[in-house]
Formats: structure tokens, sequence, C-alpha cells
């Protein structure tokens, strides 16, 4: 199976892996899961993914 790439869109990514293009390309490593409404996962690259779990929104499935 390829790994998927990473779904993150938010243009204001601190952590610098796509800063200001609107979709990160990087491979994906970990799913992360919202903590307020999204039963579903989405792909993040290492990057993208610290930057997520800082915001709070958010969080591996273990952690909700």
């Amino acid at each position: 199976m390829k790994r998927p790439t990473c779904e993150c869109y938010d243009r204001e990514c601190s952590d610098g892996a796509h800063a200001g293009a609107s979709k990160c390309l990087a491979m994906a490593v970990t799913r992360l899961y919202r903590v307020d409404m999204d039963p579903d996962a989405l792909w993040f690259c290492a990057q993208c993914a610290d930057d997520a779990m800082d915001s709070g929104v958010f969080a591996p499935k273990d952690a909700q």
C-alpha cells in the first residue's frame, strides 16, 4: 500500500513544512483526530502533526 501524503491544508502551519503553501506534500507518518467534531482521522507529516497537536484541535486517538 502506498503511504499517503500529508493532509494538512493550513497556510499558517508554523513548523515550516509548507510555509505559505496551501497543501503540504510531505509523506504522512501519523494519523490524528479532530477533538471537537470529526471522527475520521487525517494523515500528517511529522512537522505538521506537531503543529496540529500544539493547536489543541488534533490529537492521537488514544488521547481523545
